[in-house]
């Protein structure tokens, strides 16, 4: 949360004015949430027992002072979010934001990726310490504690041991930020030590590492057996951080930054800029990603709407082609019809002239003509079922 003196005045007075349960419930901050927010923006609090000791009229402790805001030493809770857009709009907001970010003096417990980087490096430097033993003879290995496990990647922390506390504060902070914004810390699967940081389009590798210079150019060549062009520590730091994807750029180039002490700005002094330089790289990449979005979004519904109308132009043919089909099928059907309908008439006319031609002869060979007639016309379909068959065709048309 970005902390203003107007608010920290509005929270200092309220503490000190009601019990912590009732204020963090007007915050919808458990009271445990509520001290750690007091602490990180450096308003004192009553002691324990303070007002139970004023409900009961017992004297209490006076009320100190509020100190300024400038000597404020904070720290940010993994839940303290906020939801900066990228996209240009809260730009002036974001500065506030960075404006307001201190490395703190003291940090406790570290980050977890922090926590590990440490026992890690202990490990390490247990397994250099008897790196001798495997030159022994086996009979005598066995005195010596050894560490047979594979060594874990962990976060890029090159430094000196002199430094290891002021890089573990400066990158457990560094963390903290980038995960306020929604960003991501991890340590990918690898062979070396690496630090992936994720903040919207943008997926960097950062390294923090102490710079190195000879000893000649140190001033140390007196009183040692080492040769003066060897690379020793200046207890100068640095912070490296490089694009390792580069879906979203339409930069030939990968974001790269470093950051370094100087002699009036401390790297921790730099943090605010750190994130200002990330914030100017990232909003040029989102704005160009929702334009690509918005431009898809557009060809997307173009397309549909031209596959909308090539479908109602297929439809439409097949239609057309349909009735010109059906049509084909009923002049068939019309013709096999009319065939059978003529044939019909004339088994009736040839069986009517049949029967006149049977009355001029003998009595046997006219019966035997007569139920030839009839067993013929009993063959014959009647033209009434005969017709449902073209009114069969039509229902079915339909």
């Amino acid at each position: 949360m970005i902390c203003n003196e107007e608010e920290r005045q509005k929270l200092y007075d309220e503490v000190w004015a009601e019990p912590m349960t009732v204020v963090a419930k007007r915050y919808a901050l458990s009271d445990n949430g509520l001290r750690k927010r007091c602490r990180s923006w450096g308003i004192p609090l009553p002691a324990v027992g303070y007002w139970a000791k004023k409900q009961n009229n017992k004297p209490v402790s006076a009320k100190p002072p509020l100190p300024p805001l400038t000597q404020v030493v904070h720290d940010l809770e993994p839940n303290d979010r906020i939801a900066f857009s990228f996209n240009g709009k809260d730009k002036q907001l974001f500065d506030e934001w960075c404006s307001t970010l201190k490395v703190p003096a003291q940090v406790k417990p570290f980050d977890v990726l922090i926590e590990k980087h440490i026992v890690e490096m202990a490990a390490r430097e247990k397994k250099v310490k008897y790196a001798f033993v495997k030159d022994l003879p086996i009979t005598e290995q066995w005195q010596y504690e050894q560490d047979y496990s594979r060594q874990d990647q962990v976060v890029a922390i090159a430094v000196s041991k002199s430094n290891q506390k002021r890089a573990y504060r400066f990158m457990h902070y560094f963390f903290q930020c980038i995960r306020q914004i929604n960003g991501d810390v991890s340590v990918a699967w690898g062979e070396e030590d690496n630090t992936t940081m994720r903040i919207e389009y943008l997926q960097c590798q950062c390294f923090l590492s102490e710079l190195t210079t000879k000893r000649r150019d140190m001033g140390m060549t007196e009183g040692l057996m080492r040769p003066i062009y060897e690379e020793v520590y200046n207890g100068l730091l640095e912070l490296t951080i490089q694009e390792t994807e580069n879906h979203y750029s339409d930069k030939g180039q990968p974001f790269s930054m470093c950051y370094s002490d100087k002699e009036d700005n401390p790297l921790e002094m730099q943090i605010g800029c750190i994130f200002s330089d990330i914030y100017d790289y990232v909003s040029p990449l989102k704005i160009a990603e929702q334009k690509r979005l918005a431009d898809q979004e557009k060809r997307y519904a173009e397309s549909r709407i031209l596959e909308h109308e090539r479908q109602e132009t297929i439809y439409a043919q097949r239609m057309i082609e349909k009735q010109e089909h059906n049509q084909k099928e009923l002049l068939a059907f019309a013709n096999r019809h009319m065939a059978k309908w003529r044939q019909i008439a004339y088994l009736h006319s040839y069986l009517s002239e049949l029967r006149c031609h049977a009355e001029t002869m003998m009595p046997d060979e006219r019966q035997k003509i007569l139920n030839y007639c009839n067993t013929v016309e009993k063959g014959i379909t009647d033209k009434a079922s005969f017709v449902n068959e073209i009114l069969l065709r039509q229902d079915n048309d339909e």
